[in-house]
């Protein structure tokens, strides 16, 4: 009986054993299938943010080592027309270089086609143009508009009326979209310069300051 009983506790020791390595290992195959590692996730926002930037709208300068300002920028945003001449001045007068991301407003009806016809406007290099065509006429937009605008600026019609309808087009406004809340932007505009996010209508002496120019 005593040989039985021990037979039976080495039994329950080597199962016992059996099973918490089986459990231990179907955890970390568990986790590895549904979790990313934080390398992994930095690897997918870096991999969005070269997306979004290889197709942002920038100006700029031929001077070396300038500010650098990315604006989060809507056209049926009214702070975003205030804030348009403000950057443009400091584009000319060669102390920003600029660069456009769409924060496109869901609460805004023509937010979202406005910001198509532009990176539509940005494949045949005239987005600049455009930009300010549709801030001065902000309470008009609409796609006549945009088709307007499109021939009043000798666009190749075709190309334009297809890249609008593409899906590419639409999936980088979506990457916009991602991007932008990664940043934690909330409203427009919204300036980072130097990793700083200013949120709101700002003056010049506010962008400046932030590069003690």
């Amino acid at each position: 009986m005593r040989e039985q009983s021990i037979k039976y506790s080495y039994i329950f020791i080597w199962g016992g054993l059996f099973l918490v390595i089986a459990l231990l290992v179907s955890a970390y195959i568990s986790s590895r299938g549904l979790k990313i590692s934080p390398q992994e996730q930095q690897q997918a926002r870096s991999s969005r943010s070269s997306v979004v930037f290889q197709n942002a709208p920038a100006q700029v300068n031929s001077i070396d080592n300038l500010p650098e300002v990315v604006e989060f920028g809507d056209f049926q945003c009214p702070s975003c027309k205030q804030m348009a001449p403000i950057l443009q001045k400091l584009v000319e007068e060669e102390k920003i270089n600029l660069i456009w991301i769409h924060a496109v407003n869901t609460g805004h009806e023509q937010s979202l086609p406005a910001a198509l016809a532009s990176q539509c406007a940005h494949q045949q290099n005239r987005f600049w143009e455009f930009h300010d065509l549709l801030f001065e006429n902000q309470t008009d937009l609409s796609t006549a508009l945009y088709l307007e605008i499109a021939k009043s600026l000798n666009f190749n019609i075709p190309t334009f009326q297809k890249c609008l309808d593409a899906p590419e087009t639409r999936n980088l406004m979506q990457q916009n979209a991602v991007f932008t809340q990664e940043n934690n932007v909330t409203s427009t505009p919204s300036l980072i310069i130097d990793n700083f996010l200013l949120e709101g209508l700002v003056t010049e002496e506010q962008i400046l300051s932030q590069f003690n120019l």
